[in-house]
């Protein structure tokens, strides 16, 4: 634990968390005028100014004025200001001034904030609009470092918004326990058009909102480019407060990726794109959520001809798709009407040559894709799977018949995926792992070239099985370990081999490949128990 004397000379930072757990306190009297220079919170402002006033533990006669360097150095009047202040007002002539993030002093100021008890009609609505200012900055700043997902978690006295990025938790912004709170009541209550309640800890809810942030230019202009972000989100209670999860959909973002982008194998990109030049048929992707199934077919959809009209029912929409001859259609399954068995319905009768379905959530649904797929058209669909065998046997568990799944022109072809994080080449560190013969694992510090993580970017690993004869054959009869061994004998390569071959070639960290892709290590092919030696330890038996 830091000392007051080590944080005063500048030996240890005081954060939030430290703030909260070793007895420091806000300088009431003062909140005020700390809010009164946050002003709007935002960092680009230069008028912004982050200031606290904290007391120590164990004295009342000395303060430490929490502040940025930045602002020290651009409004020393204001520092200056609450200085004289403490002294003249409060007989405080013990000050010291140190240096923390904003992200802190906005998390303690707004902790100090929600103490001071509800007053007035005109106080709460400035506290609703400062949450949503607050939920644009953590959003815009989600954006900008490329998460897929913000997890807010509310503790006792205390919250955090932590960021998931390239499938890892990175970064984290310190928060009060009633700040995270009102963010996330104030996104639902506001900025959703499916949620119509007052939000209470335990309510679950699943709903999208929708923000209009201002977003760096990736080009490099000078002026911010506005964009429209839904964030699909997932409330629920816990012990200590809500739960809240979002996922940060780019709805504005074009599908940037092509196919070629995508760092898919050779053979499976060549194979699924013609997969896509037949005239009928189903195109499944498995995998689980956060493993680039969207990405996939956004990239995919682009590579087909724009003679072929495309008609795409998608929860949420993810990406905008620019090929001609494309209709996206937002599906609300909440509201009568809007469901994908609606919408699908009124799809067949709209003469479309592909028809692209975001997942496949129930048995109807499932049952109307495999009937279209028969009847003269091509289907394009996700399931939520491990591996792309599992996706036959998801389909057989939803009641269709092994028989008709063997039909010769139903499956054109299906593919599992994920991502996994790429190892850093710059820090990457070489060590001998058994089972291959050159390996590379995560660096535990990190460098300046991958922000300290270890790794860069995520690889995808695929695998993908198109169908023969003897798989239908296969199929039919419910065997699904003699159409593995088929596909093996036949040269078939699965994700786990195509995984060893990335970490053979440095790319990926073997520890982090087998949270994702399983028997990577053969664990699943043959268990050596330990053997065991039973002790006396002196009990007598009963």
């Amino acid at each position: 634990m830091a000392t007051v004397k080590e944080v005063i000379s500048g030996a240890a930072q005081l954060n939030y968390n430290t703030f909260k757990d070793n007895g420091y306190r806000f300088f009431k009297p003062l909140l005020d005028v700390c809010m009164a220079y946050e002003g709007s919170g935002d960092q680009e402002d230069e008028d912004t100014v982050f200031v606290a006033v904290i007391i120590p533990p164990g004295t009342d006669k000395t303060a430490l004025i929490m502040t940025t360097r930045r602002a020290h150095d651009r409004k020393s009047l204001e520092i200056q200001n609450i200085e004289t202040l403490l002294s003249s007002k409060h007989s405080i002539s013990d000050v010291s001034v140190i240096y923390s993030h904003p992200k802190d002093i906005h998390a303690i100021l707004h902790d100090a904030n929600s103490k001071k008890g509800k007053g007035e009609k005109s106080e709460a609505d400035e506290t609703h609009s400062a949450a949503l200012q607050d939920l644009e900055n953590i959003v815009t700043e989600a954006v900008v470092t490329g998460t897929s997902d913000i997890h807010f978690y509310v503790y006792e006295d205390r919250a955090e918004a932590v960021f998931r990025i390239d499938g890892l938790f990175s970064q984290s912004t310190p928060l009060g326990r009633e700040q995270a709170i009102s963010i996330i009541a104030a996104g639902l209550n506001t900025k959703s058009p499916d949620y119509r309640s007052v939000t209470d800890d335990n309510e679950m809810a699943d709903v999208s909102i929708y923000m209009n942030i201002e977003v760096p230019d990736p080009k490099g202009g000078q002026k911010p480019k506005r964009e429209k972000i839904n964030l699909r989100t997932s409330k629920s209670g816990s012990l200590e407060g809500p739960h809240t999860v979002m996922r940060v959909i780019r709805t504005s973002q074009e599908a940037k990726k092509t196919i070629s982008d995508l760092g898919m194998d050779g053979d499976i990109r060549s194979m699924l794109i013609r997969s896509t030049e037949a005239p009928t048929g189903i195109i499944l992707l498995t995998g689980p959520t956060g493993s680039g199934k969207s990405t996939t077919l956004a990239a995919l959809y682009e590579t087909i001809d724009d003679e072929r009209k495309i008609l795409l029912l998608e929860d949420p929409v993810e990406y905008r798709i620019k090929r001609k001859n494309t209709v996206q259609k937002p599906v609300f399954p909440e509201i009568k009407g809007q469901g994908f068995i609606d919408h699908l319905k009124n799809a067949l009768r709209q003469d479309p040559d592909i028809i692209g379905i975001s997942e496949m959530r129930s048995k109807e649904v499932v049952e109307i894709v495999i009937k279209s797929a028969l009847t003269g058209h091509l289907m394009v669909s996700t399931l939520h799977t491990n591996d792309a065998i599992g996706g036959i046997s998801r389909l057989i568990d939803e009641g269709v018949s092994p028989k008709v799944l063997a039909e010769r022109n139903l499956f054109r072809c299906i593919v599992a995926q994920r991502l996994i994080p790429a190892l850093c080449p710059k820090c990457r560190v070489k060590k001998s792992v058994e089972g291959f013969t050159n390996s590379y694992v995560r660096s535990e510090h990190g460098c300046k070239h991958c922000g300290g993580t270890g790794t860069k970017g995520r690889v995808l690993i695929a695998e993908l099985i198109m169908f023969d004869d003897k798989c239908r054959e296969h199929i039919a009869n419910h065997d699904l370990s003699a159409l593995e061994k088929h596909l093996l004998d036949n040269g078939w390569k699965g994700m786990a081999a195509r995984a060893r071959m990335r970490i053979e070639q440095g790319v990926i960290d073997p520890y982090e490949a087998v949270k994702h892709v399983t028997n990577l290590f053969a664990e699943e092919t043959a268990v050596k128990y330990p053997s065991v030696e039973f002790v006396n330890n002196g009990l007598e038996p009963a």
